[in-house]
């Protein structure tokens, strides 16, 4: 995983914890489990009737 923390920086390598810098895709899915929604549709439904998905910046 690496990082940039910002427009004209460098990409850095991103340690999480309790895995090692190249963390084997199992373990680091293991990891990011808890905080990944289930139910997508559900978990990141808006409340909001009137709220307009903003476009996608320019690539």
């Amino acid at each position: 995983i690496f990082k940039k923390p910002g427009i004209n920086a460098k990409a850095e390598p991103l340690k999480l914890p309790y895995c090692e810098l190249s963390c084997p895709l199992e373990k680091f899915s293991r990891i990011v489990a808890n905080v990944i929604p289930k139910n997508y549709e559900e978990d990141c439904q808006v409340s909001d009737p009137n709220y307009v998905i903003p476009p996608a910046p320019a690539a």
